[in-house]
C-alpha cells in the first residue's frame, strides 16, 4: 500500500488534495478510529516523497490555520497533524511556523491553548532540537 501511495504522489501532475488529507487525518496521537499501522503508513509515505506533496501540504495546513476553508477545518485536527508531520518530515513546517506563532497570541483562549500544548509536547520530545529548527 505504501509503494502505491508513494508512486501516485510522485506521478502526478498535481498532488489531490483529497488524498492528502486522507493521509494527513492519520496523523495524530489521539485520533480515534485510527490505528497505528495506519498512522505510520501515513508518516512513511509523507517521509518518502516529502518533496512532490511539500507545497500542497503547506498549503492545506495554513488554509485550516487562517480558517480559510472549514471543509478541512472539519476534516483534520491540524495540531496534531503538524505533530506527526514534526515526525516524519520536519521540511514542511517551515511555512506553517508563522502561522503556529500566530496562534499563540492569538486573543482566543482555546486556539492559544491548543498552540502552547502543540509547542510543549514538540518540546519535550527526547532529543528534540525545535529550536534550531525554526
Amino acid at each position: 500500500m505504501q509503494t502505491i501511495m508513494i508512486v501516485v504522489l510522485e506521478e502526478s501532475e498535481d498532488v489531490r488534495d483529497d488524498l492528502l488529507l486522507v493521509i494527513l487525518s492519520a496523523l495524530g496521537r489521539n485520533e480515534s478510529g485510527v490505528t497505528q499501522a495506519a498512522r505510520r503508513l501515513a508518516m512513511n509515505v509523507i517521509e518518502q516523497c516529502s518533496e512532490k506533496p511539500e507545497a500542497s501540504i503547506k498549503q492545506i495546513l495554513i488554509s485550516v490555520m487562517s480558517r480559510d476553508n472549514q471543509l478541512i477545518k472539519s476534516e483534520i485536527d491540524y495540531h496534531e497533524v503538524i505533530y506527526g508531520i514534526y515526525h516524519c518530515a520536519l521540511q514542511i513546517l517551515s511555512g506553517v511556523v508563522p502561522y503556529l506563532t500566530g496562534e499563540l497570541l492569538a486573543d482566543q483562549l482555546d486556539t492559544r491553548l491548543r498552540a502552547v500544548r502543540l509547542v510543549g509536547s514538540l518540546f519535550a520530545l527526547p532529543g528534540a532540537n525545535i529550536c534550531e529548527a525554526f
